[in-house]
């Protein structure tokens, strides 16, 4: 098949999925960049060998300086459309893997799918996939390290997975342990390791203790009137921050929430929570079903997806990203005049926070309010209470009666 037929199909293809003009015209010059790279080598047929050698050339620019980040990934990103479609013949848009990342081999793959398969029926789908992510890259050190097999491993490896990680993530490690436990754990009960590891991973990581921050009811009004409501995004944005303020949905809930989980005869929203797999049902308020049906109707993108919430650009994919609906709470926040200070953790889940502390503070029983959070255990509901000020305040004791002296240091 000739390039110029590859870079042909691959324009027809990014039309039909819905890519805007200037879009189009930074993949075409893009095409015909890559089309020159094969024409000065004297080649008219495309080769997907050929393709790879020459985003390898590109990434020599880049490290060199010679590139900007952007403009690699920009490139590595057409490279991989052509590749697919001489390949298949069409293109599903995809994350790009880190570049200097070797894939794992056919052992570690296997034996990554045999865990995951074997935890399961255990676990959520977002426990599922930080497993998945977390064991990969143990698997990638391990591989990289010359381990071929995980019966070669030793304390060692583990000891400089750790370091590595705990250098690299020092506010995760304490999570990546117990994934790393419960990993060796299986490995050990299954017969794959002789040796039991779990013994020698008992780390005390104190946890990282964080005043949860939380939006003012003044600040949700301001954030939510800065976003403009006239536009297909700002009727997205609008709907899903509102799901977030007048309910409490997390961000999961909200990126994955699909049209069979409205129920608008009985005014209600039904869904099993990602984080916890737990069945919640709470009321459709109208505020929140009108800026729903407005983005539906008048804002969202034409696709055969179940799911409500689609990406603002072709090819219209999912929001598989729960986490960056935190710069969409940035971006409002900051058209309102509302600061984020350095380590603040305001995002997406503040507004739960903010309900959560409200309910609190108008005396709604904990348990109510954890049913409404949904959360699978009162424990987590329990640090809303640090942010009642107002009760909290009610709580202290009096100083009255106790004898104050005042004392001078000696000079």
């Amino acid at each position: 098949m000739r390039v110029s037929e590859v870079t042909d199909q691959a324009k027809e293809v990014l039309v039909k999925l819905g890519y805007k003009q200037n879009t189009l015209k930074t993949y075409s010059v893009d095409f015909n960049m890559i089309s020159k790279y094969f024409a000065n080598d004297g080649l008219t047929d495309f080769s997907a060998v050929k393709c790879d050698e020459f985003i390898r050339g590109v990434f020599a620019k880049h490290k060199r300086g010679a590139l900007s980040r952007s403009r690699f990934q920009s490139l590595r990103r057409s490279a991989s459309i052509l590749n697919e479609c001489f390949l298949t013949g069409g293109y599903e848009w995809k994350n790009l893997s880190p570049w200097e990342q070797v894939p794992l081999n056919e052992y570690y793959s296997s034996l990554l799918e045999d865990y995951l398969e074997y935890r399961a029926e255990r676990y959520s789908i977002s426990t599922q996939l930080s497993n998945r992510s977390e064991i990969s890259i143990l698997f990638q050190h391990l591989q990289n390290s010359g381990i071929t097999r995980i019966e070669q491993i030793d304390l060692k490896h583990i000891r400089d997975y750790i370091l590595q990680m705990a250098a690299k993530y020092p506010d995760g490690i304490r999570q990546s342990l117990g994934r790393i436990r419960a990993f060796f754990r299986y490995a050990h009960v299954s017969g794959i390791l002789e040796r039991d590891f779990v013994s020698d991973l008992q780390i005390a990581v104190p946890p990282k203790r964080i005043l949860s921050a939380h939006f003012s009811r003044e600040e949700c009004a301001k954030i939510l009137a800065a976003i403009n409501r006239e536009i297909a995004v700002g009727k997205r944005d609008y709907a899903m921050l509102l799901l977030a303020y007048r309910l409490g949905l997390r961000g999961s809930d909200i990126a994955a929430l699909k049209f069979k989980n409205i129920d608008w005869i009985s005014s209600s929203i039904v869904l099993n929570q990602q984080k916890t797999g737990k069945l919640v049902s709470l009321p459709l308020e109208a505020a929140v079903g009108n800026a729903l049906i407005d983005y539906i109707e008048n804002g969202r993108p034409v696709s055969a997806s179940k799911n409500i919430f689609l990406q603002k650009n072709a090819p219209f994919k999912e929001l598989c990203v729960p986490s960056k609906l935190h710069n969409v709470v940035k971006k409002y926040a900051e058209l309102a005049g509302v600061r984020f200070l350095a380590g603040d953790r305001r995002g997406i889940h503040c507004f739960r926070r903010s309900l959560g502390t409200w309910m609190l503070e108008a005396h709604v029983p904990i348990e109510t309010i954890s049913q409404v959070l949904g959360h699978s255990d009162i424990v987590s509901t329990k640090p809303y209470i640090c942010t009642d000020f107002k009760n909290l305040r009610e709580c202290a004791l009096s100083l009255a009666g106790i004898e104050v002296q005042k004392e001078e240091l000696l000079s």
